[in-house]
């Protein structure tokens, strides 16, 4: 049954040509993971990275991704935050997150978070087969080590039910001109050297206004500062 469920997805995959992302600070995991989403799953293109820095700029670059898989312990990642944000800025993408742990409140954080399903890396490779193509395929996927907890106990949260960057308006407005563009351009994806280019400025200098928009927008990564964008700008 599990293998007939996932060849049936996959072929839904490859009629649709969709595209995946996965970024996962182990490159060998990661390029693992895209081979089963390629071969097993049936996505057309998997992208992959160690950074979560350019997994953000590759979704809001325009690129059709339908799912994304995020390994919690990315560097430059600001854990469960970052998924929650993600699910903001991206609310028609499918996110698994993948992690070591395999305890119960873990599961359920990422669930709360906006994730679609929580992956251990200790799964089997049939189990990790199931759970991306369940993701895909719109089921939320809770893994068969935590006992007590089924697929169907959970719904995909609503875009109001997962928590918004805390951030008033007034905040915003006060940003400055500079400051703003630059926003603006990181949640159109751009990366330090476009913004530079983009604005004519050094990549010191653009680094600089990243760190006190970071700082003065309370937040830790590029998605996060999209998420913004996405529920206190692009609304109004």
């Amino acid at each position: 049954m599990q293998s007939e469920r996932g060849d049936s997805v996959g072929a839904n995959m490859r009629q649709l040509r969709s595209k995946a992302l996965v970024a996962d600070s182990q490159e060998v995991f990661g390029q693992s993971l895209a081979n089963l989403l390629e071969h097993k799953v049936g996505f057309a293109k998997v992208l992959t990275t160690t950074l979560f820095a350019e997994a953000t700029r590759h979704l809001i670059s325009g690129a059709a991704f339908t799912l994304a898989v995020f390994d919690l312990q990315l560097t430059d990642m600001d854990g469960f935050a970052s998924v929650s944000s993600l699910r903001i800025s991206h609310p028609e993408l499918r996110i698994a997150v993948s992690g070591q742990s395999q305890h119960r409140e873990d599961v359920l954080h990422a669930l709360s978070v906006g994730a679609h399903g929580y992956i251990p890396r200790s799964l089997s490779v049939a189990e990790t087969v199931l759970a991306l193509s369940s993701i895909a395929s719109g089921q939320i996927y809770v893994p068969p080590t935590i006992s007590n907890l089924r697929q169907d106990d959970f719904v995909d949260p609503s875009e109001d039910q997962i928590e918004q960057p805390h951030i008033n308006q007034a905040t915003i407005n006060h940003l400055t001109a500079r400051q703003h563009e630059v926003m603006m351009l990181i949640a159109q994806g751009e990366s330090n050297k476009g913004i530079a280019q983009k604005l004519h400025l050094s990549e010191g200098t653009v680094k600089t206004h990243i760190n006190a928009l970071f700082r003065i927008l309370n937040v830790h990564d590029r998605g996060a500062v999209a998420a913004i964008v996405a529920t206190h700008i692009q609304r109004h």
